[in-house]
């Protein structure tokens, strides 16, 4: 042991969860990206050179979630100016930076818009109040959108929402949609369910239209429908 303070253990949390006391910590959310913008790259590295006097100073927020965060919001010259609040001895006023990033490569992130899925560890249902999430992810979104994030809780001073400046991505249990049947699964299914449905392709050309503001998901839809439309489903409807 050299003496060190181990760092803590990063907190998991619902959505539901989150409060003042949290900004600043690190944290672990289970979620689906139900959102999520372009591939952007951002430099954590930069340099500054005061117009007025010439003084220079390097700059690195590659260790500093907040400044991270600040970074991928796109505000370089305002975290810089924060980090370095000096007087400018040409003329007496604070440094005026004229800032570059450096030689060094840039960081791929995107934005992304999360949705609370860890009560599916639970016996409640449904999404809550304040089951979504915003914030920036260091590395890009996998394709499997059910993820585990880490990082730390920030503040975003536009509108003081509480978001999450995530650096580490895990896949979480994979989605029906990642699925790919063979295709003697697929006509064994079919002969299971045919005697219960009316139309098997009728019920596909729906799945295709069901909720179109749900990307993807056919097979989760396809489910669906063959359920509602079922025997069990019909002679249920008799009796009610």
């Amino acid at each position: 042991m050299d003496g060190r303070d181990a760092p803590d253990e990063p907190e998991k949390i619902r959505f539901t969860d989150l409060r003042g006391e949290l900004v600043g910590k690190r944290v672990v959310v289970r979620a689906h990206v139900s959102g999520e913008s372009g591939v952007k790259a951002v430099f954590a590295k930069f340099r500054a050179v005061c117009s007025r006097c010439g003084t220079e100073r390097a700059y690195d927020a590659s260790s500093d979630p907040r400044s991270l965060y600040a970074l991928m919001a796109g505000d370089t010259a305002g975290e810089f100016s924060s980090g370095t609040a000096e007087t400018c001895g040409e003329s007496g006023h604070r440094h005026s930076w004229i800032v570059t990033p450096s030689d060094d490569s840039p960081l791929t992130y995107q934005a992304v818009m999360l949705r609370d899925t860890s009560f599916l560890d639970e016996s409640s249902f449904g999404p809550t109040s304040g089951s979504f999430l915003g914030g920036y992810l260091l590395g890009r979104v996998p394709q499997n959108k059910d993820v585990e994030l880490e990082g730390t809780l920030v503040v975003n001073p536009k509108n003081s929402n509480i978001e999450l400046s995530a650096d580490v991505v895990r896949q979480d249990a994979p989605s029906i949609d990642s699925f790919d049947l063979k295709a003697d699964e697929t006509e064994a299914l079919r002969n299971y369910f045919s005697p219960y449905s009316q139309s098997l392709r009728s019920l596909e050309f729906l799945a295709s239209k069901c909720n179109p503001r749900i990307a993807g998901r056919e097979q989760a839809k396809l489910a669906v429908l063959d359920a509602v439309s079922s025997r069990a489903m019909a002679e249920k409807g008799k009796a009610s």
